[in-house]
């Protein structure tokens, strides 16, 4: 869920062990297209038919969510370094 205000940001509504990171980069992710013609599939392209990248695309894209699908939230921060990245205290 989302705070408004000076101190607002982005509270988790559920435990950390159940939100999945892939699930984050979908919900804040607006689009994954590397190329107009792969998020419009009408658009004009002179390689219609021809090219292969869509489906290599397809299959890097699902790789990477893949991965990041057997993570969560609690994983990340589970190490202490992501706190001094951020430049917090662990609680």
């Amino acid at each position: 869920e989302t705070v408004r205000g000076r101190a607002g940001g982005i509270r988790l509504a559920r435990e950390a062990e159940s939100i999945g990171v892939g699930e984050v980069v979908r919900a804040t992710e607006e689009r994954f297209a590397m190329a107009e013609c792969f998020e419009h599939p009408d658009a004009p392209c002179p390689l219609v038919g021809a090219c292969g990248l869509q489906s290599l695309w397809d299959e890097a894209l699902g790789a990477f969510l893949g991965t990041l699908d057997r993570y969560t939230i609690a994983d990340l921060v589970a190490s202490k370094g992501i706190y001094n990245r951020l430049g917090l205290t662990p609680a």
